[in-house]
């Protein structure tokens, strides 16, 4: 039986059961950041556009990031392949314009106002598989990293459903470090109000 483990905002959580745990952390980022975070995620799609971006983590083995598989939201709800880092930029850019944040008035009346310049417009999370699991990337099979994709998957899938597939920008599933997870960004959006996080 599944179990969901502790949580709290910002800390690694997950579920348990069968010996093994599934664990995730999600975080606040601001528009500042977010370029920087997408050419982190996306990075087998800048290799393949020709765009070479050093990487301060060690465990990137750079031999291994066209293994990588990265998507990206068509605005529609649907993902497909990510083409292009802009493709991420521009559907955060366009999701977070729509958003209409009001201030309560002493009358009691709302006031539209702009989403401020340091709000958290998206939310990064990583879904991971036990690592005693699925092993290291450099030592699977082709049988191992197919079931370890499917798994990944059904997490991708139950985060879509919690979250709404609209306010999913993109994910990409990291096969060239030391394990294999998901890195997700999500636009932290309900009822067209970004949501302080």
């Amino acid at each position: 039986a599944w179990a969901k483990g502790p949580a709290q905002h910002g800390e690694v959580g997950g579920m348990s059961g069968g010996g093994y745990t599934t664990s995730y952390r999600w975080a606040g980022v601001t528009r500042s950041k977010v370029a920087g975070l997408i050419r982190h995620d996306a990075r087998d799609v800048d290799r393949q556009n020709g765009v070479e971006v050093s990487h301060s983590n060690a465990a990137i083995d750079p031999a291994m990031t066209a293994r990588n598989e990265t998507f990206v939201n068509d605005g529609a709800g649907r993902f497909a392949a990510s083409t292009s880092s802009q493709q991420w930029l521009d559907f955060i850019d366009k999701r977070v314009g729509e958003a209409r944040n009001f201030r309560t008035n002493k009358d009691g009346t709302q006031t539209p106002v702009a989403v401020r310049a340091d709000a958290n417009v998206v939310v990064e999370v990583i879904l991971q598989l036990d690592p005693e699991f699925t092993g290291k990337c450099a030592d699977m099979d082709d049988a191992k990293r197919e079931e370890v994709r499917e798994l990944l998957q059904v997490m991708i899938d139950t985060e879509i459903e919690h979250i709404g597939a609209g306010n999913v920008v993109g994910w990409a599933v990291h096969w060239d470090e030391t394990h294999p997870h998901v890195q997700m960004m999500t636009i932290p959006m309900m009822k067209g109000i970004v949501l302080p996080i």
